[in-house]
Protein backbone atom coordinates (compact mmCIF):
# COMPACT_ATOMS: atom_id res chain seq x y z
CA UNK A 1 0.00 0.00 0.00
CA UNK A 2 2.80 2.36 0.76
CA UNK A 3 4.48 1.82 -2.75
CA UNK A 4 1.32 2.24 -4.30
CA UNK A 5 0.77 5.92 -2.39
CA UNK A 6 4.53 6.67 -2.96
CA UNK A 7 4.19 5.87 -7.04
CA UNK A 8 0.18 8.29 -6.68
CA UNK A 9 2.82 11.02 -5.37
CA UNK A 10 5.71 10.52 -7.81
CA UNK A 11 2.75 10.44 -10.79
CA UNK A 12 1.04 13.26 -9.40
CA UNK A 13 4.66 15.40 -9.02
CA UNK A 14 5.32 14.53 -12.90
CA UNK A 15 1.84 16.01 -13.44
CA UNK A 16 2.62 19.56 -11.83
CA UNK A 17 6.43 19.62 -13.42
CA UNK A 18 4.10 18.51 -16.62
CA UNK A 19 1.31 21.23 -16.49
CA UNK A 20 4.80 23.93 -15.28
CA UNK A 21 6.33 22.88 -19.20
CA UNK A 22 3.11 23.23 -20.63
CA UNK A 23 2.94 26.94 -18.67
CA UNK A 24 6.02 27.50 -20.70
CA UNK A 25 5.36 25.77 -23.68
CA UNK A 26 1.90 27.69 -24.31
CA UNK A 27 3.65 30.82 -23.55
CA UNK A 28 5.97 30.51 -26.59
CA UNK A 29 3.03 29.21 -29.04
CA UNK A 30 1.31 32.72 -27.68
CA UNK A 31 4.61 34.88 -29.07
CA UNK A 32 4.03 32.67 -32.14
CA UNK A 33 0.44 33.62 -32.80
CA UNK A 34 1.45 36.70 -32.20
CA UNK A 35 4.04 37.33 -35.28
CA UNK A 36 1.61 35.58 -37.58
CA UNK A 37 -0.32 38.68 -39.17
CA UNK A 38 3.37 40.53 -39.03
CA UNK A 39 5.39 38.03 -41.67
CA UNK A 40 5.44 36.96 -45.01
CA UNK A 41 2.89 34.28 -46.53
CA UNK A 42 5.95 31.91 -46.58
CA UNK A 43 6.93 32.67 -43.03
CA UNK A 44 3.67 32.22 -41.83
CA UNK A 45 3.00 28.82 -43.74
CA UNK A 46 6.28 27.89 -41.45
CA UNK A 47 5.06 29.44 -37.94
CA UNK A 48 1.63 27.75 -38.73
CA UNK A 49 3.37 24.35 -39.31
CA UNK A 50 5.28 25.16 -35.65
CA UNK A 51 2.32 25.83 -33.91
CA UNK A 52 0.53 22.69 -34.89
CA UNK A 53 3.53 20.59 -33.98
CA UNK A 54 3.40 22.27 -30.10
CA UNK A 55 0.16 21.76 -29.75
CA UNK A 56 0.13 17.94 -30.83
CA UNK A 57 2.69 17.39 -28.41
CA UNK A 58 0.86 19.04 -25.71
CA UNK A 59 -2.12 17.21 -26.47
CA UNK A 60 -0.41 13.42 -26.61
CA UNK A 61 1.52 14.55 -23.44
CA UNK A 62 -1.85 15.93 -21.82
CA UNK A 63 -3.53 12.55 -22.83
CA UNK A 64 -0.63 10.58 -21.30
CA UNK A 65 -1.13 11.77 -18.28
CA UNK A 66 -4.88 12.08 -17.86
CA UNK A 67 -5.17 15.88 -18.49
CA UNK A 68 -7.75 15.03 -20.38
CA UNK A 69 -9.48 19.16 -20.65
CA UNK A 70 -5.71 20.21 -21.77
CA UNK A 71 -6.34 17.66 -24.93
CA UNK A 72 -9.44 18.59 -25.58
CA UNK A 73 -8.15 22.25 -25.89
CA UNK A 74 -5.72 21.59 -28.31
CA UNK A 75 -7.89 19.11 -30.21
CA UNK A 76 -10.54 22.19 -30.33
CA UNK A 77 -7.41 24.89 -31.23
CA UNK A 78 -6.22 22.59 -34.34
CA UNK A 79 -9.46 21.64 -35.44
CA UNK A 80 -9.85 25.83 -35.59
CA UNK A 81 -6.61 26.09 -37.62
CA UNK A 82 -7.24 23.73 -39.89
CA UNK A 83 -10.58 25.55 -40.78
CA UNK A 84 -8.84 28.98 -41.19
CA UNK A 85 -7.04 29.48 -44.22
CA UNK A 86 -3.91 30.55 -42.35
CA UNK A 87 -1.11 31.43 -45.43
CA UNK A 88 -3.61 33.63 -46.91
CA UNK A 89 -6.62 34.96 -44.73
CA UNK A 90 -5.58 35.16 -40.79
CA UNK A 91 -7.13 38.21 -38.89
CA UNK A 92 -7.10 39.92 -35.77
CA UNK A 93 -10.93 37.49 -35.21
CA UNK A 94 -8.49 34.52 -36.04
CA UNK A 95 -5.58 35.90 -33.61
CA UNK A 96 -8.06 36.49 -30.93
CA UNK A 97 -9.80 32.88 -31.11
CA UNK A 98 -6.12 31.60 -30.71
CA UNK A 99 -5.53 33.91 -27.78
CA UNK A 100 -8.24 32.61 -26.00
CA UNK A 101 -7.53 28.83 -26.56
CA UNK A 102 -3.88 29.57 -25.00
CA UNK A 103 -5.27 31.52 -22.22
CA UNK A 104 -7.67 28.12 -21.37
CA UNK A 105 -5.23 26.08 -21.01
CA UNK A 106 -2.82 28.51 -18.88
CA UNK A 107 -6.10 29.48 -16.28
CA UNK A 108 -6.15 25.12 -16.29
CA UNK A 109 -2.20 24.97 -15.32
CA UNK A 110 -2.28 27.90 -13.09
CA UNK A 111 -4.82 26.30 -10.93
CA UNK A 112 -4.17 23.11 -10.92
CA UNK A 113 -0.71 23.75 -9.74
CA UNK A 114 -1.59 25.89 -7.42
CA UNK A 115 -4.04 23.47 -5.82
CA UNK A 116 -7.56 26.07 -6.36
CA UNK A 117 -10.17 24.72 -7.05
CA UNK A 118 -11.65 24.42 -10.95
CA UNK A 119 -15.48 23.89 -11.62
CA UNK A 120 -15.08 21.91 -14.76
CA UNK A 121 -18.74 22.46 -16.26
CA UNK A 122 -17.88 26.28 -16.06
CA UNK A 123 -14.57 24.96 -18.25
CA UNK A 124 -16.33 23.34 -20.48
CA UNK A 125 -18.92 26.56 -21.49
CA UNK A 126 -15.86 28.82 -22.03
CA UNK A 127 -14.49 26.00 -24.07
CA UNK A 128 -17.69 26.12 -25.98
CA UNK A 129 -17.93 29.59 -26.04
CA UNK A 130 -14.65 30.26 -27.98
CA UNK A 131 -15.18 29.59 -31.63
CA UNK A 132 -18.89 28.05 -32.48
CA UNK A 133 -19.18 25.11 -30.62
CA UNK A 134 -22.59 26.00 -29.34
CA UNK A 135 -23.94 26.70 -33.23
CA UNK A 136 -25.99 24.12 -34.92
CA UNK A 137 -23.66 23.98 -37.99
CA UNK A 138 -22.51 20.50 -39.54
CA UNK A 139 -19.08 19.19 -38.67
CA UNK A 140 -17.39 18.07 -41.16
CA UNK A 141 -13.78 16.22 -41.01
CA UNK A 142 -11.72 15.78 -44.40
CA UNK A 143 -9.39 13.62 -44.18
CA UNK A 144 -7.22 13.79 -47.39
CA UNK A 145 -3.92 13.54 -48.80
CA UNK A 146 -3.78 17.34 -50.12
CA UNK A 147 -5.47 20.38 -49.81
CA UNK A 148 -6.44 20.83 -53.40
CA UNK A 149 -9.66 18.13 -52.57
CA UNK A 150 -10.11 19.96 -49.40
CA UNK A 151 -10.65 23.34 -51.40
CA UNK A 152 -13.04 21.34 -53.53
CA UNK A 153 -14.80 20.15 -50.95
CA UNK A 154 -15.28 23.30 -49.27
CA UNK A 155 -16.58 25.26 -52.44
CA UNK A 156 -19.34 22.33 -53.68
CA UNK A 157 -20.46 22.49 -50.11
CA UNK A 158 -20.73 26.20 -50.17
CA UNK A 159 -24.12 26.55 -49.40
CA UNK A 160 -24.50 23.99 -46.61
CA UNK A 161 -24.16 25.81 -42.99
CA UNK A 162 -20.31 23.41 -42.04
CA UNK A 163 -17.65 23.85 -40.23
CA UNK A 164 -14.93 22.23 -41.88
CA UNK A 165 -11.80 20.78 -40.54
CA UNK A 166 -8.08 19.01 -42.87
CA UNK A 167 -6.05 16.45 -41.68
CA UNK A 168 -3.44 14.29 -44.34
CA UNK A 169 -3.22 11.94 -41.54
CA UNK A 170 -5.53 8.97 -41.04
CA UNK A 171 -4.46 8.34 -37.48
CA UNK A 172 -4.77 12.16 -36.77
CA UNK A 173 -8.39 11.90 -38.43
CA UNK A 174 -9.37 8.98 -36.03
CA UNK A 175 -8.18 10.92 -32.88
CA UNK A 176 -9.98 14.07 -33.56
CA UNK A 177 -13.06 11.36 -34.33
CA UNK A 178 -12.89 9.84 -31.14
CA UNK A 179 -12.62 12.98 -28.98
CA UNK A 180 -15.35 15.68 -31.01
CA UNK A 181 -18.34 14.89 -32.42
CA UNK A 182 -18.57 15.13 -36.61
CA UNK A 183 -21.71 15.18 -38.80
CA UNK A 184 -19.31 13.55 -41.70
CA UNK A 185 -16.36 12.34 -42.14
CA UNK A 186 -14.95 12.73 -46.03
CA UNK A 187 -11.69 10.20 -46.54
CA UNK A 188 -9.33 9.60 -49.39
CA UNK A 189 -8.49 6.31 -49.79
CA UNK A 190 -5.08 6.97 -49.91
CA UNK A 191 -4.21 8.84 -46.39
CA UNK A 192 -1.06 8.57 -44.41
CA UNK A 193 -0.34 6.41 -41.41
CA UNK A 194 -3.83 4.91 -41.94
CA UNK A 195 -5.54 4.37 -45.56
CA UNK A 196 -8.46 5.63 -45.66
CA UNK A 197 -10.21 2.29 -45.57
CA UNK A 198 -8.35 1.23 -41.85
CA UNK A 199 -9.34 4.54 -41.04
CA UNK A 200 -13.39 3.69 -41.49
CA UNK A 201 -12.50 0.31 -40.68
CA UNK A 202 -10.89 2.03 -37.03
CA UNK A 203 -14.46 4.15 -37.14
CA UNK A 204 -16.74 0.98 -37.49
CA UNK A 205 -15.38 -0.65 -34.68
CA UNK A 206 -16.48 2.21 -32.25
CA UNK A 207 -19.40 3.06 -33.94
CA UNK A 208 -21.30 3.22 -30.46
CA UNK A 209 -19.16 6.30 -29.44
CA UNK A 210 -18.79 8.63 -32.94
CA UNK A 211 -22.70 9.04 -32.79
CA UNK A 212 -24.37 9.98 -35.77
CA UNK A 213 -21.15 10.32 -37.95
CA UNK A 214 -21.49 9.48 -41.69
CA UNK A 215 -18.21 8.28 -43.98
CA UNK A 216 -17.52 9.09 -47.25
CA UNK A 217 -14.82 7.02 -48.66
CA UNK A 218 -13.34 8.82 -52.16
CA UNK A 219 -11.48 6.65 -54.72
CA UNK A 220 -10.85 6.89 -58.37
CA UNK A 221 -11.95 3.27 -58.95
CA UNK A 222 -15.13 1.90 -57.68
CA UNK A 223 -14.73 -0.83 -55.10
CA UNK A 224 -16.40 -3.88 -54.02
CA UNK A 225 -16.66 -3.50 -49.76
CA UNK A 226 -20.07 -5.23 -49.52
CA UNK A 227 -18.78 -7.83 -46.91
CA UNK A 228 -15.81 -5.64 -45.96
CA UNK A 229 -15.33 -4.20 -42.29
CA UNK A 230 -13.94 -1.38 -43.85
CA UNK A 231 -17.16 -0.27 -45.68
CA UNK A 232 -18.19 2.95 -45.87
CA UNK A 233 -21.69 4.77 -44.82
CA UNK A 234 -21.14 6.01 -49.06
CA UNK A 235 -19.02 5.84 -51.77
CA UNK A 236 -17.57 9.04 -53.69
CA UNK A 237 -15.94 8.05 -57.09
CA UNK A 238 -13.95 10.88 -58.27
CA UNK A 239 -15.29 11.67 -61.72
CA UNK A 240 -17.33 14.52 -63.59
CA UNK A 241 -20.18 13.61 -61.21
CA UNK A 242 -18.22 14.00 -57.85
CA UNK A 243 -19.37 17.67 -57.10
CA UNK A 244 -23.08 16.90 -57.32
CA UNK A 245 -22.93 12.93 -55.70
CA UNK A 246 -21.28 14.97 -52.43
CA UNK A 247 -24.11 17.20 -52.31
CA UNK A 248 -27.09 15.08 -52.93
CA UNK A 249 -24.96 12.74 -50.16
CA UNK A 250 -25.11 15.95 -47.22
CA UNK A 251 -28.42 17.13 -48.33
CA UNK A 252 -29.89 13.65 -48.05
CA UNK A 253 -28.70 12.58 -45.06
CA UNK A 254 -27.83 16.01 -42.81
Amino acid sequence: MASKEKLDEELEKLKLEYLTSVEEKVSDIESTILKLRKVSQRDRGALFREILRELHSIKGTAGSYGIHFVSKVCHNSEDFLQEVDIENDFSEEHESIMLKFIDLIKFYASNVINNSELNESELENNLKSIYGHQDNKMKILVAEPTRSFFNIYQATLADFDCHFYYTANGLTAFERILNIQYDFAIISKTIDTLSGLELIGCINSVKSRVGNLKTILVSSNKLNLENNNSKPDFFLEKNKDMAESLMSIVKEHK
